[in-house]
């Protein structure tokens, strides 16, 4: 299988002293496809309008006034895009935010949405993923059963593949080849780490 050849650490979420689990790409491997990243962020005609964080308490402050959701907490900047579905003022349901960061590779979540806020899925980045159930934009605190833990990851995998193929479709239907090849192929790479 082969999440036995990834490693599996720990990171310690900064504000809360809970223990996340982060699932990282095996050395030389890139955990992102070779597709041209501008492809990759452009939004459906759907999606949610670049934003940057609100000032506000309210941690679903990204977007526009639609269709906010929550950002992952470790992306502290960046300019925000939701890619799926919105329903009563938040983003709802499965897709992608991609966070562009200027000079850097986009990071992105891949996953379900429950009223703006991320509740299952992968986050990927250069290093690697973070996978599982997420609970104030951070991955929840493991399980102390290592048998139900790697189930909760290998459905995150699962949820972010969905994820991922629903983005490529949608691309499709706009006649974006481009971009959906490249989120066909990250679908591909969410559901290799459950192999």
């Amino acid at each position: 299988m082969r999440l036995t050849l990834l490693a599996i650490s720990a990171c310690i979420a900064c504000d809360s002293g809970s223990a996340n689990v982060a699932v990282v790409a095996p050395s030389g491997a890139s955990p992102t496809a070779a597709a041209s990243p501008e492809a990759a962020t452009a939004p459906p005609a759907s999606a949610t309008p670049v934003s940057t964080p609100s000032a506000s308490n309210e941690p679903r402050s990204d977007g526009h006034a639609g269709c906010r959701f929550q950002r992952p907490e470790i992306w502290s900047g960046g300019k925000v895009d939701w890619l799926g579905d919105c329903q009563n003022g938040f983003a709802q349901g499965s897709g992608v935010i991609v966070n562009v960061v200027e000079g850097a590779e986009a990071e992105r979540f891949y996953g379900h949405l429950d009223n703006g806020s991320p509740s299952v899925g992968v986050l990927q980045t250069d290093s690697g993923f973070m996978a599982g159930r997420w609970k104030h934009g951070a991955v929840a605190e493991s399980l102390p059963d290592d048998v139900a833990q790697r189930n909760v990851t290998l459905d995150a995998f699962r949820v972010a593949a969905s994820a991922a193929t629903a983005v490529s479709k949608s691309f499709a239907k706009k006649a974006d080849t481009e971009s959906s090849s490249f989120y066909a192929t990250q679908a591909r790479v969410l559901r290799e780490q459950m192999d």
